[in-house]
């Protein structure tokens, strides 16, 4: 009977006496008074049940059986609220329907009528279907482009707010220092000020503010992993951080602190290494000293999905399971993500007295601060119209494919073979595992459509031009060429062998053979480079090579005397070792998006000009690392003996169909101290015969400090477009709150010393440097 009467109850809206006329009701009031009315008003298991959220690993499953979207399931796996729902790959309307159907349920038919935030991600695009993807962030992210990047992420930031998507679990910051780690492509480079100024775009556009509020068109960014996720030992997935304190300060925590100082993110994710033997989860000195302290951070701190538990199954640490969410939120996590495998002992903790009920509080306001702020206590309503014509907009269409022409980088085109003539009539073969397939990343989404090497160059030229394809290998039996079905579904990878994969080979051989002119399209898929989460799902590599089956495709065909064109579509760079010499041109785009075709084909056939630059160095092996360019001098002095020091293409490197030239270096002062900018001039000339872009770069290069700093460092850039013959002078600014690092004691300072400024076109092509003295105020 009583089961019956609550399912009854379930769609009558619960009464609440004068509702409307509850103070935290009232849009008008200031969002820090309706926070303290409903807070007073709620139990601890209202309180518990806001920072905690749900999340069903079995999305499939759970989406098919259609449970997902009705009231009765909440009722009862949520009876006291939720806090947030995590992601599950839903069309846009269903994403719709959930939405309404969540909604309805959480505030109309629970006691206080709190709202529930729907979560996603968005690396590179939202991660659902039908959405816009656009290049990957490592691809992105060689553009050295704020502009277009804020101008994605709003557009992202649309996308997912119409869909009743709330809160984004993205960007990335964290600076890569190990490329074996499977989730490179997720990142923005090695370079702590390019990372910084990039990430800042991104949290601008998916906010659409540049001050931290959130209008109704757009949604809360996150800034993970908090902190030294991407320089963990052995390139491992979750390792520990293997540097020291100040290093991550100034490489690792920089980012934050600048992306946090001028965008204002909504939250931040702790990282799941440990640093120095504390797990960033349980970690009071980063999560607390730090980021509240030093860097200001007023938001949410979320958990990464089984973050507290993985203190218990990593680390061993704790008691028992509550004492490490007793650790947690100590230590200031205030959001248990996906669900509460911690948090649920908070109740018991209290009554223990093993807690301060007053850290509960605070992170039940910091929720509801952010639910307020979203302003879904008004229940806005979504527009399937909207939702689906964002995706399919011809701003999306624009945006997705000039961001993957800014995205390829040039790296050798030996004679000028490169661009290709359209109009000279040749047989052109597109071979290779990744030549007929849109390989987009990892955190993919699933756009309307995709364009693939060959499907760019098929359009590109007309129905007229001989164009012919062969596969040349596959890398797994279950490669879904699927993106995201990679990434989320397929766990242990069944490789193909080079005995299998010879027929194809020799069938491309053949293509080869009849053909004028090879477009080779090798690299990688996400099987060969994602997250790593269990012991049936990993990603991480110990080499960087080709899959030997693409090596053997590579040499057959070089074998065959064609000119050939090399196209990489990857995550991290490859090692192409005796390749790189014999091949004459070589284009990476890395994972480009939806439009990677036909970017590709505009600029192999000489529409656009490359203009693309490296965000991270390649080693000439695995085993060459640490190749960051920013690395201190004395990493610097013995060479291997089989390699050079050197890698084989550097930060920043990148070729065009033009060539620049810079002279007349000098700086408005020879000095600058704390709260100080100086100017940097100098002229630039295109000295080709193509108009084109070119992505100027700022260094310094520190001396004379109380501890040593990086050998290089970038402080500055820009992109210029110039006609041919053209000159012009090109002034960068450099303040001095960039110049400060952290010394032996930790403190940040701006020390007496000397910085040696440099302008060029790579971190290994610059001019001769000019000395700037710093000072203390």
């Amino acid at each position: 009977m009583r089961t019956i009467l609550f399912i009854l109850l379930l769609f009558v809206p619960v009464c609440q006496t004068n509702a409307a006329k509850l103070p935290y009701k009232n849009a008008r009031l200031p969002v820090g008074e309706r926070v303290d009315d409903l807070l007073a008003r709620m139990t601890i298991e209202e309180k518990v049940a806001q920072i905690v959220g749900w999340w069903h690993w079995d999305e499939r499953t759970i989406r098919s059986e259609g449970k997902m979207f009705t009231k009765e399931f909440y009722a009862e796996i949520a009876p006291h609220g939720l806090g947030e729902i995590g992601s599950i790959n839903l069309s846009i309307e269903e994403d719709l329907q959930h939405y309404r159907v969540t909604q309805d349920y959480f505030m109309n038919h629970t006691r206080l009528g709190i709202p529930v935030i729907r979560h996603g991600e968005a690396a590179h695009g939202l991660m659902r279907l039908e959405a816009t993807t656009f290049p990957a962030p490592i691809a992105l992210s060689c553009g050295w482009n704020p502009e277009l990047v804020e101008k994605i992420y709003n557009h992202v930031g649309r996308e997912a707010r119409s869909r009743g998507i709330l809160h984004i679990l993205s960007p990335i910051i964290d600076v890569t220092r190990e490329l074996r780690w499977g989730r490179v492509d997720e990142t923005l480079g090695e370079d702590p000020f390019l990372v910084s100024r990039l990430g800042a775009a991104m949290v601008r556009g998916l906010q659409g503010s540049p001050d931290g509020v959130i209008p109704s068109t757009h949604v809360a960014a996150t800034l993970k992993h908090f902190a030294g996720y991407a320089a963990t030992e052995g390139g491992r997935n979750r390792s520990p951080y293997k540097y020291g304190p100040r290093l991550l300060l100034d490489t690792e925590i920089y980012t934050f602190r600048h992306v946090i100082g001028v965008a204002k993110p909504a939250s931040i994710m702790p990282a799941f290494n440990e640093i120095d033997g504390l797990p960033c989860h349980v970690n009071r000195w980063l999560l607390t000293d730090i980021l509240r302290g030093e860097l200001g951070f007023k938001g949410l701190v979320v958990a990464d999905y089984q973050g507290i538990s993985r203190v218990r199954a990593y680390q061993k640490i704790g008691a028992d399971d509550a004492d490490a969410a007793r650790m947690a939120l100590n230590a200031g996590l205030q959001l248990e993500l996906p669900n509460p495998f911690g948090f649920k002992f908070l109740p018991q903790l209290i009554a223990d007295k093993k807690i301060d009920p007053a850290l509960v509080d605070q992170a039940v306001r910091a929720v509801l601060n952010l639910k307020f702020q979203l302003g879904i206590f008004e229940n806005p309503s979504l527009d399937l119209k909207t939702a689906k014509d964002l995706p399919l907009s011809q701003k999306a269409g624009v945006l997705a494919l000039e961001s993957a022409r800014q995205s390829i980088v040039l790296l050798k085109n030996k004679d000028g073979i490169l661009p290709l003539d359209p109009n000279t009539k040749q047989r052109i073969a597109v071979i290779g595992p990744n030549a007929d397939v849109c390989r987009l990343g990892a955190y993919s989404g699933t756009p309307h459509k995709t364009v693939s090497i060959l499907d760019g160059i098929r359009s590109h030229l007309g129905d007229d031009a001989q164009v012919t394809y062969a596969q040349g290998c596959i890398f797994a039996h279950n490669d879904t060429k699927d993106s995201y079905k990679n990434w989320r579904y397929v766990n242990t990878v069944e490789f193909a062998t080079c005995k299998e994969n010879q027929p194809l080979i020799d069938e491309a051989v053949k293509v080869a053979s009849a053909a004028d002119i090879v477009i080779l399209a090798l690299g990688e898929n996400v099987l060969l480079g994602r997250e790593s989460w269990s012991g049936q799902h990993i990603g991480d590599r110990s080499t960087l090579n080709l899959t030997k089956s693409q090596q053997n495709l590579a040499r057959a065909v070089i074998a065959t005397g064609k000119p050939i064109v090399l196209y990489l579509m990857h995550g991290k760079p490859i090692n192409l070792g005796e390749l790189t010499d014999q091949l004459p041109a070589i284009l990476t785009g890395h994972y480009a998006g939806q439009e990677t075709g036909t970017a590709a084909a505009e600029i192999i056939f000489g529409s656009v000009t490359p203009s693309g630059k490296l965000t991270v160095s390649w080693p000439r092996s695995a085993g060459q690392q640490p190749v960051f360019y920013n690395r201190h001098a004395s990493s610097n002095i013995f060479p291997y003996l089989d390699m050079p020091l050197t890698p084989v293409f550097p930060f920043g490197y990148g070729l065009s169909y033009t060539t620049f030239a810079y002279k007349n270096l000098s700086l408005s002062s020879d000095t600058i101290r704390a709260g100080e900018s100086i100017n940097v001039s100098f002229d630039l000339s295109n000295t080709g015969s193509r108009s084109g872009t070119e992505i100027v770069q700022l260094y310094v290069s520190g001396e004379n400090f109380p501890v040593a700093r990086p050998q290089l460092e970038l402080k500055a850039f820009t992109r210029v477009t110039m006609k041919p013959g053209e000159t012009t002078t090109i002034t960068l600014k450099i303040d001095a709150e960039d110049l400060y690092f952290h010394d032996a004691s930790l403190q940040r300072v701006l020390p007496p010393g000397r910085y040696l400024v440099s302008v060029g076109g790579s971190s290994v092509n610059r001019t001769k440097p000019i000395a700037l003295q710093t000072f203390r105020k």
